[in-house]
């Protein structure tokens, strides 16, 4: 079973946020709570959500490195997720393993977890219904 960290009281922020942990053999798919699309990543480090059906979707690994601080990788490759500030903050993959994007997967209730950023703590990955992943302030989503 995946762990995940204490639940936190951002009571205030909505729906995007908010993914379930589907587990998939040793690995996890992670699937939007709200419109049930799951988390897709590609070796050109392009992130997005895409329809939640089994064979398409991509399968991840958390690599947990503390009690709730974790890395977040593609299952057949290398790349890793990372919260990148430049240009315009967004969630992309990289292969460097210098640019290892430490996270926490925060409880949110109801078997959903909200993706923060450990680095830039006021950071967390959102979705929308037309396939967007990108992140936004906790207190802004």
């Amino acid at each position: 079973m995946v762990k995940t960290s204490v639940l936190d009281n951002n009571s205030h922020i909505h729906g995007t946020h908010l993914f379930r942990l589907k587990e998939h053999r040793s690995n996890c798919f992670f699937i939007s709570a709200q419109h049930g699309n799951g988390l897709v990543g590609h070796s050109s480090g392009h992130v997005h959500i895409q329809s939640n059906n089994e064979e398409n979707l991509h399968s991840w690994r958390i690599d947990f490195k503390k009690v709730e601080l974790c890395c977040i990788s593609l299952a057949k490759t290398s790349m890793q997720l990372r919260c990148n500030p430049v240009p315009l903050w967004k969630l992309d993959m990289t292969a460097s393993k210098d640019a290892w994007e430490v996270f926490r997967l925060i409880e949110a209730g109801d078997g959903s977890v909200r993706i923060a950023s450990w680095n830039y703590r006021n950071k967390i990955v959102c979705s929308c219904n037309k396939g967007r992943v990108y992140i936004a302030d906790k207190h802004s989503s």
